[in-house]
């Protein structure tokens, strides 16, 4: 570029030709499309030297259209009129950017443009035309200079099947027609130093980043950390406006942040920690973090002994950064000059920090899933002791221990709101932990922690589960406080603990993990909201040694925690002690006063019980319970009526799973027939019960015996609660009994050879338990003594579960892996647990563009935080298997994930929901099949068949992705509770053969994008609410023959929707 003339000067292989600012010639030859300019030639002619390569000349358009672009986006877009020319590289093919000094290898933006001159959908040698448009130009050009820079070589011509690169449009499109310019964009560029050869397909990223990459104008994300890229990072680069997530860290980079980065006001994400830059974060960037936009911010802003104690960047004004690092030590690695010459990389793991949260991440319980989200408690305490750990007692020198012990206190610092405590002398600051108030047990840095006493000290919030950190504490008092939430799981890796002082809080449950605490001497659990939670039996199983005191509150009719008999050592009523004795009714000699006259109903029942009636001689006893209800709200009648009994056997369900913390319990206990009662189904004509279901409403204990007073019952479900204990063998009592569901619950033992005696059982669903043992011969399905022809266990596994033998169970299940998870159930599902709808998530900014990129296609977004799909994403963000997902897993999942999503309502989960929500690859999902894996690994849905499931809600537009592979060929959602109107995007399946969703609650007009199904051949739309006409694009299927079952609600009579539909032109079939 020659500033005096005006234009660009080339002189590549001695043929002039001079551009003015618009790419016009001046000489040595014309351009196609343009006129010649003023000026004179910057190189004399020189004719008669033949050019060293046989390539087309210089002087021709594509390679001033190149041109033409440094000069828009690096002179015209910054007032400039020229620059300095040795910031730029000069397209000449011995140039590197300075005049008059060639070299033998062709820069990496002539062999660029050489591979563009080669390429016939780039440019027509016979016209002397550039032949693709001008924006997928630039952007495979400034790919090829980046690969070329860095000596990597690229298979294809397909820019975005190169290594590390995502276009807009990857795997939204089942057919390659449909992809359009738009698709094949640019939006993010993965090189990542720290992974594998294999994954990287090249060499580290050795020198300066290529000031090419700006022609990357739609990219939303960059990774190119764990390299050794080194430089100044030049602001010309940085000019992309939709970028949200730059990660450099990890690097060489060196100078001064720059500002432009400030201009980039969709950033949400920047990681420059671990380089060499120097000075101050520009203001520009700041502001960005005060707008809350910016949510990562990661320098290397924290003092650094060995350079005097001065941050190598600074933050100018509080909470700018989100998290400061030391940066690279040369007294830990040497000069920077020979990292470079042994040709090692920089890794997270040499920074001491760094190190640590590593290990915070595999010890802690949820995988370091709090510990990555900035908003957590988890966070702040870490990015606490990285600061803390450079200015605390001995120069920050801790051992690991005593990191970890600071870390956990300062857990329970943030948890529990520590700003407003009452009494918090020391705490967060330099000084030595055991100096810090209500901390005890540790002398001077050596010893471990053995007391931590935060009584009436307004902690507000809940119980960090870091606690476990402090494997020494002996006495845990946080006695009169505002905590709230569970007692966390963790505290049973406190395996010293012999006090635990939690009483006058706002507790909501007890773990069994508490039972694993064997020095704990005593446990004042007392005022808090238990909730009618029983005592885990682990915990009883302490008493009375080691545990010689436990005091809850289990007085009263409905106490808030049912402690069982000789567990609790002292009852309260809403934390009052009834008298300070010991354990339930003390004092009694348990004999049973009767209550009805004349004892008939209380020897009616004695005799009808199997234990001779001793459990109606404990007034603790469910059993007991239910008689004493009965009595006192007149519900005895006569002890002859088989409806007393009835109603007894119910009641004692009730009292004997902590019916009063139901999920619903309309009805129950209360002088209505028990047919009212919420979850009774069917009753006969004499009001008999004959079915049952309690599905997810969050029983709690034993199932009683009692129970088998329902003799005529037919149907019995119990599925997805918290039932522990055994079956009881008084289940081959039942007379009628054809389907039993106790499936997601917590019951052990082995399966009773007395089921086999219920000749009248069809089905039977006792997966998802703690069962063992083999199965009865009685039992198995296909006996000659049953009719039992459904029956699912957990018989999927050599090391637990039940032996089924050969071919004895229909369905065999065998991953626990997420089991625990059931001891604090949310309830909804016969398999393993899945967020409930709602739940909290932590945001992933990386995946909420990608997954927004992708869902532009159908118009949809993540706007609303309140929507399925925002749930969905947000439980994809939290989900341990996303790092292992590839894009076409990552959308088909999220596809799946808000369809459970939007047809989960409230507390109605469906029947069976096995593996939704999971880990498990989608695949293995109840209800799913999928294509065999193709050579990417992928493997697409082929069917979601989920008929009859009690799903509820609608279908969200985002089940489009779960068909993105373009290969799902049945859709059954028939027989559930599904409404509104049928969504556009199901005419996107376009393998569909089947779709199948009768028996519904859908509304309004069927939508003409079925029509584009043209491979369907069965369509079921009836006993719904739909109406209108038939559409023609769906009549057309089937007078082209391909559509054979066509049936919905024509027929004028019927009592569901109004559909126009001609028979048989149409229609196969009115209902």
């Amino acid at each position: 570029f020659d500033p005096n003339e005006d234009g660009w000067v080339v002189d590549g292989d001695g043929n002039g030709i001079e551009l003015g600012p618009l790419g016009g010639t001046t000489s040595g030859g014309m351009i196609p499309g343009t006129t010649s300019g003023g000026g004179q030639s910057g190189a004399a002619p020189a004719p008669d030297v033949p050019p060293p390569t046989p390539a087309p000349v210089p002087d021709d358009a594509l390679l001033a259209t190149l041109k033409q672009a440094y000069y828009d986006d690096f002179y015209a877009s910054r007032g400039q009129s020229f620059v300095d020319t040795s910031t730029l590289p000069l397209l000449s093919e011995n140039n590197v950017g300075t005049p008059g000094k060639p070299q033998r290898t062709a820069t990496a933006q002539w062999r660029a443009y050489r591979y563009l001159s080669s390429r016939s959908d780039v440019w027509d040698a016979s016209s002397g035309t550039v032949t693709m448009d001008v924006e997928r130009l630039l952007q495979v050009y400034a790919l090829k200079v980046f690969y070329l820079t860095f000596e990597w070589s690229v298979v294809g011509d397909d820019e975005c099947a190169w290594p590390g690169v995502t276009c807009r449009g990857l795997g939204v499109h089942a057919d390659d027609s449909e992809v359009g310019e738009d698709d094949l964009r640019v939006v993010g560029l993965s090189v990542r130093g720290d992974v594998s050869a294999a994954d990287r397909r090249g060499p580290d990223l050795v020198g300066e980043m290529p000031l090419e990459l700006a022609f990357l104008i739609h990219l939303e994300q960059i990774d190119l950390s764990h390299n050794r890229l080194d430089g100044e990072l030049r602001g010309e680069v940085l000019g992309w406006k939709n970028v949200r997530v730059i990660e450099l860290n990890d690097n060489l980079l060196s100078g001064k942040i720059p500002p432009e980065l400030g201009q980039a006001t969709q950033l949400t994400k920047l990681t420059l920690h671990h380089n060499l830059f120097s000075g101050t974060i520009p203001p520009s960037l700041c502001d960005l973090r005060s707008d809350r936009s910016l949510h990562f911010l990661w320098v290397d802003c924290s003092p650094d002994a060995a350079a005097g104690g001065t941050a190598k960047v600074r933050c100018p004004v509080a909470d700018c950064c989100t998290i400061c690092f030391e940066g690279y030590s040369p007294d830990l690695y040497g000069t920077y000059e020979s990292k470079v010459v042994d040709g090692t990389k920089h890794a997270v793991s040499a920074d001491r920090m760094s190190e640590l949260k590593t290990r915070l991440v595999q010890a802690s319980a949820d995988h370091g899933t709090k510990l990555l989200d900035v908003s957590t408690p988890e966070f702040r305490a870490y990015a606490w002791l990285v600061e803390d750990a450079r200015s605390g007692p001995d120069g920050g020198d801790y051992g690991d221990d005593r990191l970890l012990r600071r870390y956990a206190l300062s857990s329970v610092y943030f948890s529990a709101g520590g700003g407003h405590w009452l009494r918090r002398d020391g705490w967060l600051t330099p000084q030595d932990e055991c100096d810090w108030e209500g901390v005890s047990g540790c002398d001077g840095g050596g010893s471990a922690v053995t007391g931590l006493d935060l009584k009436e000290n307004k902690l507000k919030g809940e119980i960090a589960p870091e606690v476990m950190f402090l494997p020494d504490l002996a006495v845990l008092n946080m006695v009169s406080n505002d905590l709230i939430g569970p007692i966390p799981r963790e505290i049973g890796r406190l395996t010293k603990l012999s006090v635990l002082e939690l009483a006058e809080n706002h507790l909501t449950s007890i773990p069994s993990e508490v039972g694993l605490l064997t020095g704990l001497d005593h446990a004042f659990l007392q005022s808090n909201d238990f909730g009618g939670q029983i005592m885990p039996p682990e915990v009883c199983a302490l008493r009375p040694d080691p545990l010689t005191l436990l005091w809850a509150d289990c007085n009263g009719d409905e106490p808030v925690l049912v402690c069982p008999d000789d567990c609790c050592t002292t009852c309260f009523t809403n934390g009052v002690s009834e008298d300070g004795t010991e354990g339930y009714f003390a004092g009694t000699d348990g004999a049973v006063v009767p209550l009805d006259q004349d004892s008939a109903v209380l020897d009616m029942l004695r005799g009808m019980s199997l234990d001779d009636g001793a459990s109606l001689e404990d007034h603790t006893s469910p059993q007991y319970k239910a008689y004493n209800w009965m009595v006192q709200n007149g519900e005895l009648g006569d002890p002859t009526d088989a409806l007393v009994l009835q109603r007894y056997a119910l009641t004692t369900l009730y009292f004997s799973t902590a019916g009063h913390g139901w999920v619903d319990q309309v009805g129950w206990l209360t002088g209505k027939n028990v047919c009212l009662w919420q979850g009774i189904d069917e009753c006969d004509a004499e009001g008999i019960v004959t079915g049952m279901d309690l599905t997810s409403t969050g029983l709690v204990g034993t199932i009683p015996v009692e129970i088998t007073h329902l003799r005529n019952i037919e149907v019995l479900d119990l599925s997805d609660n918290e039932l522990y204990g055994t079956i009881p063998t008084a289940f081959g009592l039942f007379e009628d009994l054809e389907i039993l569901r106790l499936g997601g619950n917590l019951i052990k033992g082995h399966i009773p050879s007395e089921l086999g005696n219920v000749l009248t059982l069809e089905e039977l669903y006792l997966h998802f338990n703690e069962l063992d043992g083999p199965v009865p011969p009685e039992v198995c399905a296909g006996g000659a003594q049953n009719n039992l022809y459904i029956f699912w266990a957990d018989c999927g596994n050599d090391f637990y579960g039940v032996d089924c033998g050969g071919g004895c169970c229909t369905e065999c299940f065998h991953d626990d892996s997420d089991f625990a998870l059931y001891a604090g159930s949310q309830g909804g599902q016969a398999g393993p647990p899945a967020p409930s709808p709602g739940g909290a998530g932590r945001e992933d900014p990386e995946l909420k563009t990608f997954l927004q990129l992708h869902m532009g296609e159908f118009g949809l977004d993540l706007d609303d935080v309140n929507s399925p799909a925002y749930e969905a994403y947000l439980w994809l963000a939290g989900s341990q298997s996303l790092l292992e997902l590839n894009d076409f897993h990552k959308l088909q999942r999220f596809g799946m994930a808000a369809f459970y999503m939007a047809t989960t309502e409230g507390e109605l989960n469906w029947k069976v929901s096995n593996y939704w929500n999971t880990a498990r690859n989608e695949c293995t999902w109840f209800g799913v099949d999928c294509a065999t894996p193709n050579e990417d690994g992928e493997e697409a849905v082929t069917q979601i068949s989920l008929p009859s499931n009690r799903l509820a809600g609608t279908i969200p537009r985002e089940i489009a992705l779960a068909g993105i592979g373009g290969q799902l060929m049945k859709l059954n959602l028939a027989g559930n509770n599904l409404r509104g109107q049928l969504p556009d995007e199901l005419g996107s399946f376009k393998s569909l053969v089947v779709l199948d969703l009768r028996a519904n609650d859908f509304s309004g007009q069927i939508p003409t994008a079925l029509g584009r199904l043209k491979k369907l051949e069965e369509l079921q739309l009836n006993s719904n609410d739909l109406s209108g006409e038939m559409p023609e694009e769906v009549c057309s299927l089937a007078q082209t023959q391909v559509l054979i079952t066509a049936v919905a609600d024509c027929d004028p009579t019927s009592p569901f929707g109004s559909v126009t539909c001609n028979v048989p032109d149409c229609c196969s079939a009115c209902t």
